[in-house]
């Protein structure tokens, strides 16, 4: 339910709302490349850009007009301090995924993943696939409705975790249902071409927006 509301909700505005959800991927790969801090720095200044999509597909979603600056919303005066903490509060998905590697490969995986050192043995299928999908299924699709909340609810990043694992928990199997398709395709795409994952990019993140909706708006939840 929640990818077919996505896939409605995008059709609204293919061309723009594809342009939006690439942004925040682009600004990702440029952030990293700054020399030893990139790649934390991306964990929190990514998803600040990400928020403003959540405004823009507020707007699609009501039939009411939106601007290029609403992608910025996250970083405006009157939500930054919130979209920040909650941002920096969302890396744990991050610190999972590397802890989780880790585990399985070792310390030496600090150089590749922080300082993107070059390890042949780390760049297979076993590698992404431990990387992507236990911190996607396990730590961030519980917590996808804390942004949202934050940015269109006003939220403070706190108790829009907690609510959100709250969600989660009630609606753990299309929670689970939606995790698994997300971590397929993005394994996926990073398996067979990265470049696939700018073609995904739109739908993941309507169909995410769809989720908050239908999770929240719809039901009224507190």
């Amino acid at each position: 339910t929640w990818w077919i509301a996505g896939l409605r909700l995008l059709r609204g505005a293919p061309l723009r709302l594809a342009v939006v959800s690439v942004l925040p991927l682009f600004m990702e790969a440029a952030i990293q490349c700054v020399p030893y801090a990139g790649v934390l720095l991306s964990k929190v200044l990514t998803p600040m850009l990400g928020a403003g999509a959540f405004v823009v597909l507020d707007r699609v979603q009501r039939s009411e007009p939106w601007r290029w600056l609403d992608c910025l919303a996250g970083l405006s005066s009157a939500l930054r301090c919130r979209t920040f903490l909650a941002c920096l509060l969302m890396t744990v998905v991050f610190w999972f995924q590397l802890a989780t590697v880790v585990v399985v490969y070792g310390q030496h995986v600090f150089d590749f993943v922080i300082f993107r050192a070059h390890v042949p043995e780390l760049m297979s299928m076993r590698f992404v696939l431990t990387l992507v999908i236990p911190g996607m299924l396990l730590v961030a699709t519980p917590l996808m409705f804390t942004l949202p909340l934050v940015v269109l609810r006003g939220v403070a990043p706190g108790p829009a975790m907690c609510r959100s694992l709250k969600t989660a928990w009630q609606q753990r199997l299309p929670v689970a249902a939606y995790g698994l398709i997300s971590c397929l395709l993005i394994a996926g795409g990073l398996l067979l071409n990265p470049l696939l994952l700018l073609l995904l990019a739109p739908w993941l993140m309507t169909s995410q927006f769809a989720a908050y909706q239908i999770a929240f708006e719809t039901k009224k939840q507190p």
